[in-house]
């Protein structure tokens, strides 16, 4: 799974790089020099993802044989292994990840989300830490109308998602996906998709603590729910109330 980095607003340093990001570009530098090596598929610890992934599958009418996207999949393939190899078509512009996952017989293309095109809509959208950020052009392009968009909100795209006009918060796996905890809409805390800015201050020991607004070293806007899974419902020309 690609990861962005969090959004910083002002100082961005080496110890806020995510561990996972700093792993996958390390892949791609080893792949840029050697064109025979291939990333590894990422199907390890899968299970409560997987599980999480039905329950919400299960509440929100999304039947068996649906067609689903997978953006910026990389070599994840939990979702192929909870929807079927088959329904799921993974997206990611890295060609090494996308021939490892053919490799293995995993449908996948080499593109962005941004420019991607399907030649029928899809039934689902599940991003899990995917990269750049969802838009009304690109749902309409993608989603079918009614159709359903799960994510998590560590790349923020939950909240992105929650922004965009005709998008229903239906269900929700929370705190996380880990806990297969399945919250109803009306049931999900107030502003749950929304980005707050913390405040940091590096100390002279070389610690960090909480800072103010008006005093701090950096700020960084995070997500209080970033592993929990949001699910929507894409309902074009809905106004709400």
């Amino acid at each position: 799974m690609l990861r962005r980095p969090k959004n910083k607003l002002e100082l961005t340093t080496p110890e806020g790089i995510d561990p996972k990001l700093a792993a996958r570009l390390a892949e791609m530098a080893v792949g840029r020099v050697d064109d025979n090596w291939l990333p590894e598929l990422d199907n390890k610890n899968d299970e409560p993802f997987i599980s999480s992934l039905l329950l919400l599958a299960s509440k929100l009418g999304i039947l068996p044989d649906a067609k689903i996207i997978y953006p910026g999949s990389a070599t994840h393939t939990g979702v192929a292994e909870a929807f079927g190899i088959g329904n799921v078509v993974h997206v990611d512009p890295d060609e090494k990840s996308c021939k490892a996952l053919g490799n293995a017989g995993y449908n996948a293309v080499c593109d962005t989300v941004e420019g991607y095109t399907p030649e029928e809509k899809v039934d689902a959208i599940i991003a899990l830490n995917s990269y750049g950020a969802p838009t009304s052009e690109i749902i309409d392009r993608l989603l079918l109308p009614n159709g359903v968009v799960i994510v998590n909100n560590y790349t923020h795209w939950a909240h992105e998602i929650a922004c965009l006009p005709g998008m229903k918060l239906e269900a929700a796996i929370l705190p996380r996906y880990s806990s297969g905890l399945l919250v109803n809409s009306q049931d999900i805390p107030e502003g749950s998709t929304q980005l707050r800015v913390y405040y940091y201050n590096f100390t002279r020991e070389g610690t960090l603590t909480a800072g103010t607004p008006d005093d701090h070293s950096f700020a960084e806007e995070a997500a209080d729910y970033p592993d929990a899974l949001f699910a929507f419902r894409y309902l074009p020309g809905r106004v709400d109330s």
